[in-house]
């Protein structure tokens, strides 16, 4: 269907799920499969680890940022051209990264990349606002996470062969092969939804649209929820790979294949909450994902305070602490939106600043405690972004959620 056609609503099934779930998943994708690769990336271009660590934040940071121009375009233009656009822009941060002489190119392909996957980040959810109501947002949510979450796992297993086998920027290759096959896919698939009626695209027009959003007590308090579950997510990648990789001596394939648990673990707590949200409700649902994030933190943390560095026991903490997030994060990103039928592109791009934001500041709150703390970093952030979701939760609600 072209766009001209008017809005149209994407029909349930997998080939829906499918298609949401790539354009929602290329951002996690290019963030995740350069990760075996930071100490050859290091090498190579001759910088220290905490630069190299600086090109995920950067690119978290352009992530969040880029969101709040883009969703109020969504609403205005509509999903599909904004989709196709941030596509073009992607592949050409992918072509630069992959030929990057140096780590200031390798910065500005990867900001690239950030604004094009934002791009297809914000349409996702609006689409998914679009085209379902009331709690199958949240089991299309929910969906999406399951399938979401194989990329986490694949992508740092396809980076860390790459790696071993012929070097990084064969692992970042594979972003360019991402954004030809997302533009064809999209052009051959994703009608226009849209049923917005932004009419303006004037500086101040955009921040009152952005008004009813933050005014809303239940967007707030669930977008909250949402930052700190992704800030302790994107505190333990930033960690991950120094922990593994520089501190157990893991090779970078057998690192890639670690994430095989977490993300099990993190299919769980989707499978649980498709199955579980219209029984027992969006705030049961999230109050059991949360106290699974809480015992995680405290598994993880009490081995290592106690010195002993164990990759099972590590492991074993972070799969419960994932199996919380699968459980809470689809919850409450449907929550957050749900209140915002004429405004999805809007709401998806102040949800996707909050989710981006935090990412980043998880993954600079592990960088800056690195040299002090070593592989007590990222589970201290870990701990503090926990309580920072507890917190989110416990605020006052108004009678919508």
């Amino acid at each position: 269907m072209k766009a001209a056609d008017g809005p149209a609503r994407l029909p349930p099934g997998m080939a829906t799920i499918a298609l949401l779930t790539f354009l929602a998943a290329l951002g996690q994708f290019s963030t995740s499969v350069y990760l075996p690769s930071f100490p050859s990336i290091a090498r190579e271009l001759a910088a220290p680890m905490s630069l190299v660590q600086l090109t995920l934040t950067a690119y978290l940071a352009t992530m969040a940022t880029a969101q709040l121009v883009l969703g109020p375009l969504a609403d205005r233009f509509g999903r599909r051209r904004i989709v196709l656009a941030g596509l073009a822009i992607f592949l050409a941060g992918s072509l630069l990264a992959t030929l990057a002489p140096g780590l200031a190119a390798l910065m500005a392909g990867r900001a690239l990349q950030a604004g094009g996957a934002a791009a297809c980040a914000v349409a996702s959810r609006a689409v998914v606002r679009d085209s379902f109501e009331g709690a199958e947002i949240s089991r299309a949510m929910a969906a999406i996470a399951i399938a979401f979450a194989v990329v986490p796992a694949a992508a740092p297993i396809i980076g860390g062969v790459l790696e071993d086998a012929a070097g990084w920027r064969w692992g970042m290759a594979t972003t360019v092969v991402a954004g030809i096959v997302g533009i064809a896919v999209v052009l051959a698939r994703l009608p226009e939804t849209n049923r917005s009626h932004l009419a303006s695209l004037a500086p101040l027009a955009i921040l009152r649209a952005y008004g009813p959003v933050l005014a809303d007590a239940d967007f707030r308090r669930w977008a909250i929820v949402v930052g700190g579950t992704m800030g302790g997510l994107f505190a333990s990648t930033a960690g991950w790979p120094d922990v593994l990789i520089g501190r157990l001596g893991l090779s970078a394939t057998a690192y890639g294949l670690t994430s095989i648990v977490t993300v099990a673990a993190f299919v769980l707590g989707g499978v649980a909450t498709r199955r579980l949200v219209a029984r027992i409700g969006e705030t049961t649902l999230a109050w059991c994902g949360l106290a699974l994030l809480t015992l995680g933190t405290a598994s993880l943390l009490a081995p290592l305070v106690a010195g002993h560095l164990g990759l099972v026991a590590i492991l074993a903490a972070m799969a419960v602490w994932t199996a919380g997030v699968g459980m809470v994060l689809p919850t409450a990103m449907g929550a957050a939106l749900r209140g915002f039928p004429e405004r999805a592109g809007t709401a998806s791009a102040m949800l996707g600043f909050v989710q981006g934001g935090a990412a980043a500041l998880g993954a600079a709150v592990t960088g800056a405690l690195t040299d002090a703390l070593g592989a007590l970093a990222f589970p201290v952030a870990l701990a503090g972004f926990t309580a920072l979701a507890i917190a989110g939760f416990a605020a006052p609600r108004s009678g919508r959620g």
